[in-house]
């Protein structure tokens, strides 16, 4: 991470971080605030039930922590060493859970969704290539355990496809890499296309709240919606699912002339997430606003998303009103 820090100085960052004080209730006698935030993070894992689930609920929180972090400490950017394996595992196990839409997203050099954008230089290396790099260079190496090291084999579709990806490598070693390009030639999106990468940016948005990176000038800016909790940009078909809920909200609201809804807030959240985090963190529906009640205040920040559901359902609204300059892309309403 580029930042104040040295660049060889190293930090251990806990993921129970994410939680803040203020979000903790600390009057209970001989309880600090540590392991309050331990305890809240205990928690939250004990209610997702899915292997799977887990483990993306990890990468997620692991994210967050890293983010937080590189907030604190003045970081223009966070790089990541995600390796060719890495993302030809993700490649299949996304695609099994039903998040092909938003796989190019996490997949790009660049990925400017977060408020410190990350990069991926490592990403056309395979792991092997790597090891051979630390053996020649006389690094050290460690393993790092995951949610599937101490538990039995194949429990998890990432346990299931980093299964399938090593049995493929056996018989071809360039498989890992060829899932990898093959899966790169899918559209990117608009916050992969980065021109900021010199440090310059000129869009800011909340600290807490994933913000597009700086593109193109010349590149369409899009506002891609995005799950509230693995900030995955929505399908158009998730997108049209949240503004017509918002437009029933809104309807609701005018016709009972009160601007308090009568709709759950559970419900509310959940009309914000991806399909894969429904399935996978809320299967049960009376264990929703439990597991609401203990998620870190960053991965529930709404106001931002709302807002751009907001402008959505607007923009909808005029659409019949806009008129479409021939001789440029400009609109204008009428």
């Amino acid at each position: 991470m580029e930042g104040s820090r040295r660049p060889d100085e190293f930090v251990i960052i806990s993921i129970e971080d994410v939680y803040t004080d203020a979000e903790l209730d600390t009057t209970g006698e001989c309880c600090s605030i540590h392991s309050n935030k331990l305890q809240r993070l205990q928690s939250l894992f004990k209610l997702v039930q899915d292997p799977t689930g887990k483990e993306d609920l990890l990468e997620h929180l692991r994210m967050q922590a890293l983010q937080q972090f590189a907030r604190k400490h003045g970081y223009t950017r966070l790089v990541l060493g995600l390796s060719a394996s890495r993302i030809a595992v993700k490649v299949i196990s996304e695609t099994a859970k039903g998040c092909g839409f938003s796989l190019p997203a996490g997949m790009q050099y660049y990925d400017g969704r977060w408020s410190v954008p990350v990069v991926l230089p490592l990403r056309d290396c395979i792991a092997k290539e790597l090891v051979l790099l630390c053996h020649y260079r006389k690094l050290k190496w460690v393993f790092i355990p995951n949610m599937s090291t101490l538990t039995l084999p194949q429990k998890s579709i990432t346990s299931l496809s980093s299964s399938f990806v090593s049995t493929l490598q056996e018989d071809n070693p360039s498989r890992e890499r060829t899932i990898m390009r093959t899966a790169a030639k899918l559209q990117a999106f608009s916050f992969n296309h980065a021109t900021a990468i010199d440090g310059h940016s000129s869009h800011k948005k909340s600290a807490s709240v994933p913000i597009s990176a700086v593109i193109d000038e010349k590149e369409e800016i899009k506002d891609e919606l995005l799950c509230l909790l693995c900030c995955a940009p929505l399908s158009p078909q998730e997108s049209v699912s949240i503004v017509t809920a918002f437009q029933i909200t809104e309807s609701k609201r005018q016709q009972n002339g009160s601007l308090i809804s009568d709709t759950k807030p559970s419900t509310h959240f959940l009309e914000k997430c991806c399909q894969s985090c429904q399935y996978q963190f809320f299967p049960v529906e009376e264990r929703t606003g439990e597991i609401l009640s203990i998620l870190p205040q960053t991965m529930k920040n709404s106001e931002f998303l709302s807002e751009k559901v907001k402008q959505m359902w607007m923009r909808s609204q005029i659409n019949d009103c806009l008129l479409i300059n021939s001789d440029s892309d400009d609109e204008t309403v009428t």
